[in-house]
């Protein structure tokens, strides 16, 4: 699923498929930021500014409140698509 899309954003941003060999869940979904990097739902959701600290120094020109508004987009697909199991 893309969040953002260059026609209309500086970001092409979306929830990359994990490979066949690995059964994906809601810790190691990932949130892929095109021709930048990739962070799983873990690590965005345990150190976000960590993480918008790597893209800054990678991307400096791209808008890191635009890209927060996709991560959380994100974040909140795979919550709803994995739910957090009750103990």
């Amino acid at each position: 699923m893309s969040y953002s899309r260059w026609s209309s954003s500086y970001w092409y941003t979306y929830w990359h498929v994990q490979q066949k060999d690995v059964i994906e869940n809601r810790d190691n979904a990932i949130f892929s930021i095109c021709m930048v990097t990739d962070f799983t739902a873990k690590e965005l959701r345990e150190n976000l500014e960590e993480c918008l600290k790597i893209v800054e120094e990678k991307e400096p020109k791209g808008d890191i409140d635009e890209l927060k508004i996709y991560i959380k987009r994100f974040l909140n697909d795979v919550d709803k698509h994995y739910p957090k199991k009750k103990i």
